[in-house]
């Protein structure tokens, strides 16, 4: 292990519009958490808790409110002394975000992927519960298989309906392919409406740019969101996209 290790970001997941081929072999799918996305490392013997951008190690660093609670959690579960400094468990913290999830399954800890630093690879999902249970690393909620198996897009689309850990339906599901190292997700917004832009679009944009630290204004946030709806080939008009975030900041306390 190094004396100063880098910060490992997760990978970012392309929308299935970008990377179709996935479905042309075997999958597995699974519900897409509207969290945070945090980590958990252990770095010379000390557990360190990180955001989306940056270990949580500096009071500078903490520029939204669930951070102060995810890093309290994550210090005070002695459990990740078990942990190995060649993995990171990269997880999805349940704060309010855009959905509002059932009270036993907010401000908690989703574990989404374990990543092997030496082989920079992602630890199958099933594999990696088992090594974390056998290592004793306590209060991590694991996400079931929704699917196994090949599938298309039609059947993905009668997956996103109803969610274990919320009342209505799930954000969007997430399709991996641990062999290929392949992963892809399906908003269900992106499914439900097509050509539409909403206020949870906004909100979801805005959270990505505060937790890497870049500036929230009106065009940053049309210019992100402008990248994100191409990116999952949902085709909204620049007025929309436009009178949507006049909207959102007009009517919110952001």
């Amino acid at each position: 292990m190094q004396d100063n290790p880098h910060f490992v970001k997760y990978r970012r997941i392309p929308h299935l519009d970008e990377v179709p081929c996935i479905l042309d072999n075997l999958v597995e799918v699974y519900e897409k958490v509207d969290g945070g996305n945090v980590q958990i490392r252990k770095i010379n013997g000390r557990i360190l808790s990180g955001s989306r951008a940056h270990f949580l190690t500096r009071e500078k660093f903490f520029s939204q409110e669930w951070f102060k609670d995810f890093n309290k959690w994550a210090l005070g579960n002695y459990s990740f002394y078990n942990l190995l400094e060649d993995l990171v468990i990269y997880g999805e913290w349940t704060s309010k975000h855009t959905l509002e999830y059932k009270p036993e399954f907010t401000n908690k800890f989703f574990m989404i992927d374990l990543f092997d630093l030496g082989s920079k690879r992602f630890i199958p999902y099933e594999k990696a519960r088992e090594i974390l249970k056998d290592m004793e690393i306590e209060n991590l909620i694991y996400l079931e298989v929704l699917f196994k198996g090949k599938t298309d897009f039609n059947e993905l689309t009668k997956m996103i309906e109803g969610s274990k850990y919320r009342y209505g339906n799930k954000e969007g599901l997430v399709i991996k392919n641990y062999n290929l190292q392949e992963f892809a997700k399906l908003w269900t917004s992106s499914v439900k409406r097509k050509g539409v832009v909403n206020v949870s679009d906004v909100k979801n944009v805005i959270l990505g740019l505060k937790d890497s630290q870049k500036r929230v204004n009106k065009e940053t946030v049309i210019q992100e969101l402008e990248l994100e709806l191409k990116r999952s080939n949902r085709r909204v008009s620049s007025f929309a996209i436009e009178s949507e975030v006049d909207y959102y900041f007009e009517n919110s306390d952001n």
